[in-house]
């Protein structure tokens, strides 16, 4: 995969108000053969989701929520590394515009001092172009909802303004989280995954903690060993065994 040389993309960026989700749009414009470099930016969403089937809480003038159209020249079997490419630039990014360090839980989480702030989920779109489409949907929580978040999530999410930040403003942010999304994306393609996963795992905050990990329903515990070189989550059961969770939740850490 390494050295395909990635070309410098141009970010088209696409301003919408009240949409049904970001990403449904972007598949759409996927299907219609767009090429990479669309983004699909709202002031808010009626259906945002998360992992595992979730919504993700979108009002206006809260959040920052985008989607990103890529198509990367690799095999089918790395296109799920998108994922954590996205993670590592937009940690980076929210790092340099607040001045606060920004850690990754594994798979897609973004957190500032263990609450979340912000989430990446894939989705994949075979038809319309010649390369198959990896749509990257971001939320970022840049203020806390009016009333609160959502009962189940308020111990564990925060957002920017709760956390201290002073961001720009969000036509700003956007725009240098698109450049450091470019260079690790570029990154990449031209060098592989190791660059990615070994600041992945830099900004990891649970490497070394013992975690359980939820599988299908059933939990495995052990302590968190970092990624493969698929993405995969390496987890130190014990006995010198290291078992490789490609699907799953950290429920508790």
């Amino acid at each position: 995969m390494a050295g395909t040389r990635a070309r410098a993309l141009a970010w088209r960026l696409e301003k919408v108000g009240r949409v049904g989700s970001t990403s449904e749009l972007a598949l759409e414009r996927a299907r219609e053969g767009s090429p990479e470099g669309l983004v699909i930016w709202a002031e808010s969403q009626e259906m945002g989701r998360g992992r595992l089937g979730r919504s993700w809480t979108s009002p206006p003038g809260c959040g920052l929520y985008f989607s990103v159209l890529l198509r990367p020249a690799v095999p089918g079997e790395h296109l799920a590394s998108i994922s954590l490419v996205a993670a590592v630039a937009m940690a980076e990014g929210l790092s340099g515009v607040c001045g606060l360090a920004v850690g990754l839980k594994w798979p897609n989480d973004l957190r500032i001092e263990g609450k979340k702030v912000g989430g990446i989920l894939l989705d994949f779109e075979p038809k319309g172009g010649k390369r198959p489409a990896v749509v990257a949907g971001i939320g970022i929580n840049l203020r806390t909802p009016p009333g609160g978040f959502p009962e189940k999530f308020a111990e564990r999410a925060t957002s920017l303004e709760r956390a201290g930040c002073r961001f720009p403003e969000e036509g700003e942010m956007i725009g240098g989280l698109l450049e450091r999304l470019e260079q690790w994306y570029r990154t990449f393609l031209d060098s592989g995954f190791d660059p990615v996963r070994e600041r992945w795992e830099a900004l990891s905050d649970g490497i070394g903690s013992r975690v359980s990990v939820s599988l299908a329903g059933d939990p495995a515990e052990g302590k968190m060993a970092g990624i493969d070189a698929a993405g995969r989550l390496l987890l130190d059961t014990g006995g010198g065994k290291l078992l490789s969770v490609d699907a799953g939740e950290i429920i508790e850490s």
